[in-house]
């Protein structure tokens, strides 16, 4: 699996997509920024560490083939759920609900069917009115 990740930025109020990453300099590149209002576009920009929140891609999909990141909030049996930030590598995650086991292929069979992104914490906090 190749890592992905996404950025929502703190002041902006917008989510973006992670082109690279460059630890040494604390310092992201982001793609992919519309602002809504005024149809205006950032294509390429630099971010600080300190002005993003970076989430990774579970490596998951839900039922319509979307990419599942850390801090969606995701919909089973009619509960709205958190995937937690960082995402468990193998173990029950209690204050999710959710078995987030990523050493066994097998058991991501049944994610599809089972569970649909609503949301981020971020972009759509009402969701987590009705939790």
């Amino acid at each position: 699996m190749i890592p992905k990740f996404r950025a929502w930025h703190k002041e902006l109020k917008e989510m973006s997509t992670v082109d690279a990453i460059f630890f040494a300099e604390e310092v992201l590149v982001t793609s992919g920024i519309i602002f809504p209002a005024t149809d205006r576009q950032i294509s390429k920009h630099e971010w600080g560490f300190k002005d993003v929140v970076l989430m990774e891609w579970t490596g998951l999909q839900d039922k319509n083939g979307k990419d599942i990141y850390a801090e969606d909030i995701i919909e089973y049996n009619d509960e709205m759920y958190i995937v937690p930030h960082p995402i468990p590598t193998s173990r029950w995650n209690e204050a999710t609900n959710i078995n987030l086991r990523r050493d066994n292929t097998d058991d991501w069979n049944s994610w599809p069917e089972c569970y649909e992104i609503m949301g981020n914490v971020f972009q759509n906090p009402e969701l987590l009115e009705s939790k």
